[in-house]
């Protein structure tokens, strides 16, 4: 499919150590979900197409790539840490709505793992 080479914190502000391994020095940090986004976002804008992506929690703990797949309409099934916030209609309450009946709510494809 396509890979990218995650390379630790402590690499990246080691530039003698990038120049003996032979890495660009235009190439930075990423986090393990930021290259997951990266290497995803290629292969699905090129065609591929997936029914669900499934992640641990390092891949659920990140709001962001969550959000992601939310927005790309991905269905998806991640992990996530035992202390992360969980929100069903967004993480503010609105004070105006707050008091009023919440009406039929649609059930939800995305379903959210407790590890």
């Amino acid at each position: 499919m396509n890979h990218e080479l995650y390379l630790p914190k402590a690499w990246t502000q080691d530039r003698e150590r990038y120049r003996k391994a032979g890495i660009p020095d235009e190439v930075g940090f990423a986090s393990k979900p930021e290259l997951d986004r990266s290497m995803l976002e290629r292969a699905l804008d090129n065609g591929m197409s997936a029914g669900w992506v499934t992640g641990n929690s390092v891949y659920g703990g990140n709001r962001c790539l969550r959000h992601w797949f939310e927005e790309r309409e991905q269905f998806f099934g991640l992990a996530v840490p035992c202390n992360e916030p969980l929100w069903w209609q967004g993480p503010y309450c609105n004070e105006e709505r707050s008091h009023q009946p919440l009406g039929y709510v649609a059930p939800r494809t995305h379903t959210a793992l407790v590890a």
